[in-house]
Formats: structure tokens, C-alpha cells, sequence
């Protein structure tokens, strides 16, 4: 008996801990630790990593899903060059934040990715 209420007292701490360091997505703690990851994606970012800021950026989403930070993961993958990851989410902040200041702009990179992603054109064989 003694073991079994060992063994749920150690199972509560676990599940309290856990509950502890993991706040609720949308809670001012989970806004709190999104920044940080914001700021280590900006950092990221601006040295070029960007498969690095892609995980910031993504890992502040999850907690506090603003559009913003779909518009900044699509910049990094831009930054990659992966043309369709990055049209994915530039569509995502539009549709998130339909009406965005910077549309306009937003729009024209979907169209610049489309054109950077699109097969070369292929000619055909010349007739001897």
C-alpha cells in the first residue's frame, strides 16, 4: 500500500510539474515565452539562419498564434528558397489577417515565389 501511494505521489509531481512549465496557448505566460521565441527567431533571421528562426517562429505560434508570425515564417522560407512552404504561409497570414497593411506586398511575393518555383520551360526537340 505504501508503495502504491509512493507512486501516485511521485505521478501527481510529474503531472504538476509538466502542467507547471507549459503554460495554456493564448494565457499571458504563454505570450510571455512566445516573445522570447520571437526574439530568438528575429536573431535567427538576421544572421541567416532561418531554419532556425523557422522553429522560433513556429514554436511562438504555437503558444500565441498570431498571423504575424505566419508572414515570418513564409520570409524564412523564402530565405530557403522553398518556394511552395513559403507561398503556404504567405496565403496563411492573408487569410488570418485579411485585412494586413502590407496585402499589397504580401501579394507580390506569393506571385515572385510562384514564378521562382514554377519548372523552367521545356523547348521542344528542333526538326533536322
Amino acid at each position: 500500500m505504501t508503495r502504491r501511494l509512493a507512486l501516485l505521489t511521485l505521478l501527481s509531481l510529474v503531472a504538476a510539474c509538466g502542467a507547471a512549465t507549459t503554460p495554456r496557448p493564448g494565457s499571458p505566460e504563454a505570450e510571455a515565452l512566445a516573445r522570447t521565441h520571437v526574439s530568438a527567431g528575429q536573431h535567427a533571421y538576421n544572421i541567416g539562419h532561418f531554419q532556425d528562426a523557422i522553429d522560433e517562429y513556429t514554436d511562438a505560434y504555437e503558444l500565441y498564434p498570431s498571423p504575424v508570425l505566419l508572414f515570418n515564417i513564409g520570409q524564412c522560407y523564402r530565405g530557403l528558397h522553398d518556394w511552395d512552404q513559403a507561398i503556404f504561409y504567405y496565403t496563411g497570414y492573408l487569410r488570418d489577417e485579411p485585412h494586413a497593411s502590407n496585402r499589397g506586398t504580401v501579394e507580390q511575393l506569393i506571385r515572385e515565389a510562384r514564378e521562382a518555383g514554377a519548372p523552367p520551360p521545356t523547348t521542344p526537340p528542333r526538326s533536322r
